[in-house]
């Protein structure tokens, strides 16, 4: 607990990925990695490893190699309370910053512009199951890995395999 308190407020994208599943990882890269670049011409996964590493660090709290669905609850507890600098147990965008976007407010369930613990802790056990790509009821290293790789993508407006997304439906 000593190591996910030291390390989460340092975790504040990767927070958020977790935290808000559909979220994901959406701010985890780097602020200066560009966002929906049209035609990248390679995918940049150089802070890949780096990120699954504070994941791990932060959350995997036996230190066993997996995330169990506990080790990933307490994690956003705890990121959570670190991230309502005001205390008042709502994440607002003056707390989320350029984190807060409609992705976010898709787990905002009562639409206030505010995530309680509550409405966060609801959609991270779907996020939770979504992760777990082998069913196996804990987040591996591989499951990470995958869901980092594509975030970044994402972020950076391009498929996993570096070709860009579709963004004009």
């Amino acid at each position: 607990m000593k190591t996910a308190l030291k390390t989460a407020p340092t975790l504040l994208p990767i927070f958020l990925a977790i935290l808000l599943a559909v979220l994901t990882l959406n701010a985890c890269a780097p602020k200066n990695a560009p966002r929906h670049n049209p035609a990248p011409s390679k995918l940049d996964l150089s802070d890949a490893d780096l990120l699954c590493e504070q994941i791990f660090e932060a959350y995997d709290t036996d230190k066993d190699g997996k995330i169990s669905s506990d080790e990933y609850a307490h994690g956003v507890i705890i990121t959570f309370h670190q991230l309502d600098k005001n205390g008042d147990l709502q994440l607002d965008a003056s707390e989320l910053g350029d984190s807060w976007d409609t992705e976010a407010m898709a787990v905002d369930i009562d639409g206030d512009g505010r995530l309680t613990l509550s409405e966060i802790l609801h959609h991270q056990s779907k996020s939770f199951k979504k992760r777990d790509v082998d069913g196996c009821g804990c987040l591996t290293e591989e499951d990470v890995r995958t869901w980092v790789i594509h975030k970044l993508a994402e972020r950076q407006g391009c498929h996993p395999d570096g070709t860009p997304l579709n963004l004009s439906k």
